[in-house]
């Protein structure tokens, strides 16, 4: 905490209120670094960590995850890909598992992609990732048919690692604020 004393004159006053202003873009400015730090060390981590070895049926995966300023001492982890969604909240009506905010979101199993995937199983050209199997090989490519995907939960569950990191984000703002 900033101590800031002043008398009762004109100079003194606009002093203190100059101090308070500077102690006012202080804290905004570390208040910036905290959040900024959190995205950086946590929340972005933790979603690259959920994205490796989950289950996914198709050609490779194409997610990044970066930390973004969306304004003024507002960060966020930005996850983008065209499988994003499929990677999030599963694919087909074969896996019974599903988002707990999958149904808030509009991304209700068997809802949304192609169509395909509320059929038990569908094909498609391409690779197997860890759930297709290879029917044939054709000049198209692989013949591969597929039961869907899981729901992976990588940004879900690296929220859930977010919200139990109290002791880090505790340290993160002790770090910034000490200096």
């Amino acid at each position: 905490m900033k101590k800031i004393s002043m008398t009762l004159d004109d100079k003194s006053i606009d002093k203190a209120i100059k101090e308070v202003k500077a102690y006012r873009q202080s804290v905004s400015k570390k208040c910036d670094i905290v959040t900024r730090r959190i995205v950086q060390e946590i929340l972005v981590p933790a979603i690259k960590a959920n994205l490796s070895g989950i289950q996914y049926d198709g050609d490779a995966l194409d997610i990044t995850v970066t930390a973004k300023q969306i304004s003024p001492g507002v960060w966020a982890a930005v996850a983008s890909g065209e499988n994003l969604l499929f990677a999030e909240f599963g694919t087909g009506v074969t896996y019974s598992d599903n988002h707990p905010k999958a149904a808030e979101l509009g991304m209700v199993r068997g809802s949304y992609g192609q169509g395909k995937v509320k059929q038990a199983a569908w094909g498609y050209y391409g690779e197997p990732g860890t759930n297709g199997k290879i029917i044939k090989t054709t000049d198209k490519g692989n013949l591969v048919i597929t039961h869907g995907n899981p729901a992976n939960m990588p940004v879900y569950n690296a929220a859930k690692t977010l919200e139990q990191s109290t002791a880090l984000i505790a340290k993160i703002v002790r770090d910034v604020f000490s200096t």
